[in-house]
C-alpha cells in the first residue's frame, strides 16, 4: 500500500515538473530570445520609436534604451504627457510588447523630448565605441537620455570581459567619459 501511494505521489510530480517545462528539450526556443546577440537585434531604435508612439501618441520620449539581463534584451522607452509616465518594454528581435506601464507624472523626472530623427545617430556611435575598444569587444547594453540638458548617449561594451562604459554627447558625437 505504502510502495502504490509513494510511486503515486513521484509520479504526480514528475507530471507536475514536466507540465512546467516549456517543451524546449534543445534550448534552442527563439521566441524567449535565450542566447541573442546585438547582431540578431532586427528592431532599429527608430523603428521602437514608432512602436512606442502608436500607443502614445500624444506622448514624448524621455528615455530610450536597449538593456541586456543576462541573455535576453529588451527596448525600454520611457515616456510622458501631460499627465503620465510609460515605459514600454519591447523584445528587440520579434518588436513584440513585453509590458506597458502608466504611472501618474512625476514632475522632479528632467522632461527632455527625444525626436525619432536624434535616433539616427544611435548605430554610428555603437560603431565609434566598439571602434575606440579592443578588437572582439561587444556591446552590452545603451542608453539615450537627457543629463543636466545634454542629450547623452551611454554605452556598455565589454572588452576582454571586463565593462568599459563610453558616454558621447549625441549631437556633437563627441566623447564626453570613459569609464573603465
Amino acid at each position: 500500500m505504502k510502495k502504490r501511494i509513494l510511486l503515486s505521489l513521484f509520479l504526480v510530480f514528475i507530471l507536475t515538473l514536466t507540465a512546467c517545462g516549456d517543451g524546449d528539450l534543445n534550448g534552442d526556443d527563439v521566441d524567449n530570445n535565450d542566447e541573442v546577440s546585438y547582431e540578431d537585434i532586427e528592431l532599429t531604435p527608430e523603428d521602437v520609436y514608432d512602436k512606442f508612439m502608436e500607443s502614445h501618441s500624444d506622448s514624448k520620449i524621455r528615455e530610450i534604451s536597449l538593456d541586456k539581463n543576462m541573455t535576453e534584451y529588451q527596448y525600454v522607452v520611457e515616456g510622458y504627457d501631460d499627465e503620465n509616465d510609460y515605459e514600454v518594454r519591447i523584445n528587440p528581435v520579434s518588436g513584440d510588447i513585453i509590458s506597458d506601464d502608466t504611472e501618474i507624472i512625476d514632475l522632479d523626472d528632467e522632461q527632455g523630448e527625444i525626436t525619432k530623427d536624434q535616433l539616427s545617430k544611435i548605430e554610428s556611435l555603437v560603431k565609434k565605441a566598439l571602434d575606440e575598444s579592443k578588437e572582439g569587444s561587444r556591446v552590452n547594453e545603451w542608453s539615450l537620455e537627457y543629463d543636466n540638458n545634454i542629450l547623452a548617449f551611454d554605452i556598455e561594451v565589454i572588452e576582454d570581459n571586463n565593462e568599459v562604459e563610453y558616454t558621447y554627447d549625441l549631437e556633437t558625437e563627441n566623447l564626453i567619459e570613459k569609464d573603465n
